[in-house]
């Protein structure tokens, strides 16, 4: 590729990487293992939003549920403010009302789940915190 000398060598760094660490799926049983934890990781996510819709007495599909998260992990790549307040809202809505989501709902259960989210990281967050804390780290 045409490009500068500086920018070759950042590029093909960053492939060496990337191929280094993709080395670790040509282990047939690692990958299996990688496919199902991602599988069991996504269908979770996608069943939890399934069940917290009807806290705002509506229904979502487990499709409609997966093409929400997959938008609203594509969003994360969208530059935005701490806490993806106003991304996070705005690509929900839009991925919601389709779905027969009113805006006002859509809204709603998005910031519901965003605060359940805070929430659980937190929690397990402290109690993580709490644990190291107890223990002595000496390298």
């Amino acid at each position: 590729m045409p490009l500068p000398p500086r920018i070759k060598r950042i590029v093909s760094e960053q492939v060496g990487l990337f191929l280094v660490g993709i080395r670790s799926l040509h282990n047939v049983r690692r990958l299996v293992i990688f496919i199902l934890l991602t599988a069991v990781v996504w269908l979770m996510d996608g069943i939890g939003n399934m069940i917290g819709v009807h806290i705002i007495s509506e229904t979502l599909s487990l499709g409609q549920a997966l093409i929400l998260l997959a938008a609203l992990g594509l969003s994360s790549a969208i530059p935005s403010t701490p806490g993806y307040i106003g991304v996070y809202q705005f690509v929900a809505i839009s991925v919601l009302v389709p779905f027969g989501f009113s805006r006002p709902t859509a809204l709603a259960y998005i910031l519901i789940s965003q605060v359940v989210g805070y929430l659980i990281v937190s929690f397990w967050g402290l109690i993580g915190l709490l644990a190291g804390e107890s223990h002595s780290f000496e390298y």
